[in-house]
C-alpha cells in the first residue's frame, strides 16, 4: 500500500508541475482554480504514515507472550483408548499447544501457557477415577494466562505425550513400563578383507576330475605345486619355499612326515571337501609356516537330509594301467537333535617313470622307477545340536602305502658297467580326531572353540642292491654291496647271498 502511495503522490507531484508550468505560461483562473482543487483532493485522500503511526512492537518474553494469540480451550473430552488415556482439548480454530511438564508429587502436570480456559459450563473441568492407573484430572485456569492439567496417580511411570488434532491437541498418558526390553539390532557392514585369495567351491572341485588334493589346487592361479614327477605333493605360493606354506583341514594344520614337516597335499581327498581357499599375504598371523600363504580346506557339512554319493574310476597314465578309485560318502540327519556324515576313499595309483641320459664322454645312464601308491581315507563328521549351538566330532583317517622299485644302469666305452636295483616299502599314517563347538549367547555373541589330536608315523623299509660288470662287454654283474635301511636303522650291511 506504501508503495502504490509513493507511486501516486509522484504521479500527482509530476501533474502539479506540469499544471504549475500551464498555470504560469496562461494565468488562466479556471485552470489555477482546478489545480488548487486536485491538490486539496491528494493530500486528503493519500495521507502518508510516519513512523509514529505503526504500534510499537515488544522485546520482553512477557511482552512477547501477551502479543501471542491467546489459546481458548472450549471443550476437553476424557476417554480410555488401547494406547492410554486420552485427554483431548477442544480449541478455537484447531490452535495447538505445547505444554510444559513436570511431576510433583503424585500428579503429573501440564502447564499450558497463553491459554484461557472457556468451557460451556464455565467452571473448571474434573474427571474422577477415569483409569485403573489414573485416579483424578483436573484442569483449571491457573491464572489470567495459563491453564494447568493435574492427572493424578500412584503410579509413578506415567509420561505424557502431546499429539496435534485439526480441533486442537490430544494428551496421550500411559504407563511407562520400567521393565520394558528394547532390542536394537544393527548391521554391520564387514570391510573387505585385505589378503589376496583365491577360492574353489563345491561345484568348481566336481566339475573336473579331481581326485587329490594338489589336482584341485593346480588349476588356481599363483599356485605352484611341486614333488616327484608325476606327483602334486608340494604347495607353494609367492615363489617361497614350501615350508613358509601352511596347509589347514578344518582349521587344524596336520601334522606331516613332509622332508620340512610340511603336508603333502596328495594326502587328502577332495571327494567330502566342501571349499579351498588360497589367502597369500606376508602377514605373521600364521606364524613363520604361514608367511607366504594358507591354503584353508573346509570339508562338507552334516546335510539336514538323507544323502549318499558315490564315485568309481578305471584308468592310468597314456593307456589303461590299473589305476582304480572308489569314492563312497553318506549323510543324515535322523533327529533334530543329531546328525553324521562319512566318507571313505580307495585309489591305486601306479607310476612308471623313466629317464635315459648321455653326457659329452658318451657316458649312459638308464633308469626306471616303478611306483605303486594305494590311498586308504576316511572323513567322519558326528553332530549333536542343541537350542544355541551344536557340537562336531571330527575323526580322520588317511593312510598311504608306497611300494617302489627303481633300476638304474650306468654304462661308459671300454670300462665296467654297475648297475642299481633298489626297492622301497613306504607306509605312513595319519589319525586323529577334532572337536568343535559353536555356541551362540544371543546379541550377535558366538564362541566358537576347537581341540583337537592328531598322531602321524612312518615306516619305511629300503632295500639297495649294487653290481659292477665282470668284464667289459660281458653279460654278467657280480653283486658289490647290499644295504638295508630301515626308518632309524641305517648302515646295516650283509653278503649279497642272504638276499630272498
Amino acid at each position: 500500500m506504501m508503495k502504490s502511495t509513493h507511486i501516486l503522490l509522484m504521479g500527482a507531484s509530476f501533474a502539479l508541475t506540469s499544471l504549475a508550468i500551464a498555470k504560469d505560461s496562461l494565468a488562466s483562473p479556471q485552470v489555477s482554480k482546478v489545480i488548487n482543487q486536485v491538490t486539496a483532493d491528494i493530500a486528503t485522500e493519500n495521507k502518508l504514515q510516519t513512523v509514529n503511526d505503526f504500534s510499537q512492537i515488544s522485546t520482553s518474553a512477557q511482552g512477547l507472550i501477551a502479543q501471542t494469540p491467546t489459546v481458548r480451550i472450549t471443550d476437553v473430552k476424557v476417554s480410555q483408548s488401547e494406547k492410554g488415556l486420552e485427554i483431548i482439548l477442544i480449541t478455537v480454530d484447531g490452535q495447538a499447544i505445547a505444554p510444559e511438564v513436570r511431576r510433583q508429587g503424585d500428579k503429573l502436570i501440564l502447564k499450558v501457557t497463553n491459554a484461557v480456559l472457556d468451557l460451556a459450563s464455565g467452571q473448571e473441568f474434573v474427571a474422577e477415577n477415569v483409569s485403573s492407573e489414573i485416579s483424578r484430572v483436573v484442569i483449571k485456569q491457573e491464572n489470567d494466562q495459563d491453564v494447568q492439567i493435574f492427572i493424578t496417580s500412584a503410579n509413578l511411570d506415567l509420561v505424557a505425550d502431546v499429539q496435534a488434532r485439526v480441533d486442537g491437541a490430544a494428551i496421550l498418558v500411559v504407563v511407562e513400563d520400567a521393565d520394558e526390553e528394547i532390542n536394537v539390532t544393527g548391521d554391520r557392514p564387514k570391510v573387505p578383507t585385505p589378503f589376496l585369495a583365491n577360492q574353489l567351491n563345491r561345484a568348481d572341485i566336481l566339475q573336473r576330475n579331481n581326485i587329490r588334493l594338489g589336482d584341485a589346487l593346480q588349476r588356481l592361479p599363483g599356485v605352484g605345486l611341486g614333488g616327484p614327477p608325476g606327483e602334486n605333493n608340494e604347495v607353494r605360493l609367492l615363489g617361497i619355499d614350501k615350508e613358509f606354506t601352511r596347509v589347514q583341514l578344518n582349521g587344524i594344520t596336520l601334522p606331516d612326515p613332509g622332508e620340512k614337516r610340511e603336508l603333502q597335499v596328495n594326502r587328502v581327498p577332495v571327494f567330502l571337501v566342501d571349499n579351498v581357499r588360497v589367502i597369500k599375504n606376508r602377514t605373521a598371523e600364521f606364524e613363520s609356516d604361514g608367511l607366504a600363504g594358507v591354503v584353508q580346506v573346509d570339508t562338507l557339512p552334516i546335510p539336514d537330509r538323507f544323502s549318499f554319493q558315490g564315485r568309481a574310476g578305471y584308468g592310468g597314465y597314456n593307456g589303461l594301467n590299473n589305476l582304480y578309485n572308489l569314492q563312497l560318502g553318506i549323510g543324515d540327519r535322523p533327529d533334530p537333535t543329531f546328525g553324521y556324515l562319512g566318507g571313505f576313499n580307495y585309489l591305486q595309483n601306479p607310476l612308471v617313470i623313466s629317464k635315459n641320459s648321455i653326457d659329452s664322454a658318451n657316458r649312459v645312464e638308464t633308469e626306471r622307477e616303478n611306483k605303486n601308491q594305494t590311498y586308504y581315507d576316511f572323513l567322519g563328521n558326528i553332530g549333536i545340536f542343541y537350542d544355541g549351538g551344536q557340537v562336531n566330532i571330527k575323526p580322520l583317517v588317511l593312510t598311504f602305502v608306497e611300494d617302489k622299485d627303481k633300476f638304474k644302469l650306468s654304462e661308459q666305452p671300454n670300462a665296467r658297467s654297475n648297475r642299481e636295483d633298489e626297492r622301497e616299502l613306504k607306509r605312513a599314517q595319519t589319525i586323529g580326531t577334532s572337536v568343535t563347538n559353536s555356541h551362540n549367547f544371543g546379541n550377535g555373541v558366538v564362541l566358537e572353540s576347537e581341540v583337537g589330536y592328531y598322531s602321524t608315523t612312518e615306516d619305511k623299509d629300503k632295500t639297495r642292491l649294487v653290481f659292477q660288470q665282470q668284464a667289459v662287454g660281458s653279460a654278467k654283474f657280480f653283486c658289490h654291496a647290499q644295504v638295508l635301511r630301515r626308518w632309524k636303522i641305517n648302515g646295516m650291511r650283509s653278503p649279497c647271498s642272504k638276499l630272498p
